[in-house]
Order: structure tokens, then C-alpha cells, then sequence
């Protein structure tokens, strides 16, 4: 089979924002950036939007889905954060919350499958705050203000540990390290690229991979067992927003902000070691608690081995991204108006 663009299908929504799929069926939904906001049930199986969902809550830019209950939650943006929750099963609105820490954008969110609490990170003046949302009782619990101070574009959660990740896109980039047993920021590194735009974490919770918002993207790799630094690799496509791991292999598939976008498909064992050293980071006095690479090797992979494939999708300027890696598919964004969503064979 080949790595390429089988079809596009248009949506009856605008400006899709952010995605999410249900493993539990053949649905993946898209949310649009809109007031108020939209939900297109799209049919995987068909390629077929199947219904449209208006929601009380307006402009999102993050959501998450908790498949033990098929629920989704989705986080407005802007002034009073506002959380609705929608049953897929009935494909409803059910309820609504609005956080008590009003936060100029809500960034990113995740789900901690190992308990009842979903969280939302987002930005206020003075700092990044994580939000506990506890989804049973479907209340805000807590919330934790982190040291870095950038925009936090992207948060993740080690499955495989009880610690979650949040990117800072400053000069130079911040990754945060929190303990979700005891919702404390443990630890921070800062990074040796500048301005973090996205991230993601591998299937095996080895390695983190960060990637800056430039024409020509850096790749940053970092180590979760020691929580260090351990590569850069510049890519050939400029600032992916979006991107998505296939669980069933070792491929990550990239989405450059371009229009047309190009798709870039890496083999993430090919990020080998080849020791070259790097300069050394100033000191920090205002993040003293910061963790600074002071004398590293870094990795020069090769990027033949790690940069497998490329190719061009009808999707321009994608934000959000879906992946059935059971049926070897990945879905992708337009944001425009009508969506288009574009549809990729991938093995």
C-alpha cells in the first residue's frame, strides 16, 4: 500500500479548531472555531458526515474524549473558560462548566485514563495554569500555576507513569514536568530550540518530541527516563501544528503549515546518535529552578533513514488531526470554510 492522499470530503462546519476520535466505534469528530461552536460526526468507515452537533459554548481551540464513558469534553477560548460535555453515544449536549480561573486562552488538554480527571492548560496574565477537572462529578477541582511563562501549546500525559508535559514557546523553549499524583510541577528543562508550536509523545513514553514554529522546523527529542535533552534534527517542512503517532508501528506523520500542507512521514528509531556538541545555554536568574543543558552531545540522525516519505495534501494551514491506525488512515484539517478534511493512507 501506498503513503498517499485517497480522498477529501467537505463538512457542513467552518474552520475546524480541534479533533478527536472514538476508539469504541467508526466516528471521529472535528469541532469547529466558531460562536457558537460546532461538532461534525464524520462516518471513518464512509468518509461521510453523518450529523452536525450546535454547542453552547464558543470558539474552542482544545477537547478530549474519555472512551470508558464516551464522553467528550471541549474547552471554549478566551474570558471565562467554559467546559461542555457531550454524550456521543446520544450525540447531546448534556452540560456545561465554567471554570473559576478565567484564563485568556485555553491551549491544550488531556485525559488521565488512570483516574477520573481530565485537565486543561491554558494561559492568564502572570503565568500558565493547569486546571482539574474531575469528570465524574464533572467539577473543577484544583488548579496548579506552572513556572514557565510562555504560551503552553501543546500537553501531553506519560500512560506509563503518573506525569504529564507542557511545552513553553519562549526564547528559548521551556518543557514543564508535573506530577499528576500530586499535581506539583516537578521539574523544567529548557530546551535548545526556540519558540515550542507542537508536540507529542512516542507509543513507548521513551521520548518526547518538540518541534519550533519556523519555515525550516527543529525537532527536539528528549529522554523521559532522566528527562534531558538528547537530539535535534532540522526537518524539511516549516512549523507542523498537528501531527499523529501510529501505534501499530514506529511512524509519526507530520502536517506543515503551508497551503497546500506537505505531510511528512518519519520512522522515529532512525533518530540515532552521532555526538557533535552544541553551544552552551546562558544561565537563566529569573528561572532558577530551570534545568539547563550545559555540555550535551546531541544526535545528528540521518535524515534519509528518518524522514521516510513526503507528500502533498489538499489540506492548507492544518490545526488538528485524527489517526485509525487499525485501517492505516489518518485525517487532517483545512481550516477553511466550508471544511475540507483531507484523507491519508498510510502504509
Amino acid at each position: 500500500m501506498a503513503f498517499e492522499q485517497v480522498n477529501t470530503t467537505v463538512l457542513s462546519i467552518n474552520d475546524v479548531s480541534t479533533s478527536f476520535r472514538d476508539n469504541s466505534s467508526s466516528f471521529g469528530y472535528f469541532v469547529s472555531d466558531d460562536n457558537p461552536a460546532q461538532i461534525s460526526r464524520v462516518n471513518l468507515n464512509t468518509f461521510a458526515e453523518t450529523a452536525t452537533l450546535t454547542l453552547s459554548i464558543a470558539t474552542p481551540n482544545t477537547s478530549f474524549i474519555d472512551n470508558a464513558s464516551s464522553f467528550a469534553y471541549i474547552a471554549s477560548d478566551g474570558g471565562q473558560t467554559r467546559i461542555s460535555r457531550v454524550n456521543l453515544n446520544t450525540f447531546a449536549e448534556t452540560s456545561t462548566i465554567t471554570l473559576n480561573t478565567t484564563l485568556n486562552t485555553a491551549y491544550s488538554s488531556f485525559r488521565d485514563n488512570s483516574s477520573s480527571f481530565g485537565y486543561i492548560v491554558g494561559q492568564r496574565a502572570g503565568g500558565n495554569i493547569i486546571t482539574r477537572v474531575n469528570l465524574n462529578t464533572f467539577a473543577e477541582t484544583s488548579t496548579l500555576r506552572l513556572r514557565i511563562l510562555s504560551i503552553p501549546f501543546s500537553s501531553m500525559i506519560d500512560s506509563t507513569s503518573s506525569n504529564a508535559y507542557v511545552t513553553s514557546a519562549g526564547d528559548p523553549g521551556r518543557l514543564s514536568q508535573v506530577n499528576l499524583s500530586t499535581f506539583t510541577e516537578t521539574s523544567t528543562l529548557v530546551l535548545s530550540i526556540i519558540a515550542p508550536r507542537h508536540a507529542f509523545i512516542d507509543t513507548n513514553s521513551e521520548f518526547i518530541y518538540v518541534t519550533d514554529d519556523s519555515t525550516t522546523s527543529t525537532m527536539s527529542r528528549i529522554r523521559l527516563s532522566n528527562f534531558s535533552e538528547s537530539g535535534t534534527v532540522q526537518l524539511s517542512i516549516s512549523s507542523p501544528y498537528t501531527s499523529k503517532v501510529d501505534s501499530t508501528s514506529s511512524f509519526a506523520y507530520l502536517a506543515s503549515q503551508d497551503s497546500p500542507s506537505i505531510l511528512l512521514k518519519i520512522f522515529l528509531p532512525a533518530f540515532q546518535t552521532s555526538s557533535i556538541p552544541v553551544s552552551t545555554l546562558p544561565s537563566d536568574p529569573t528561572f532558577p529552578s530551570a534545568t539547563f543543558p550545559t555540555s550535551v552531545l546531541f544526535p545528528t540522525p540521518s535524515v534519509t533513514a528518518f524522514e521516510t516519505g513526503s507528500i502533498t495534501i489538499s489540506a492548507n494551514l492544518p490545526l488538528t488531526s485524527l489517526i485509525d491506525g487499525a485501517s492505516s488512515f489518518t485525517y487532517f484539517d483545512s481550516n477553511a470554510s466550508p471544511e475540507i478534511i483531507s484523507k491519508v493512507q498510510i502504509d
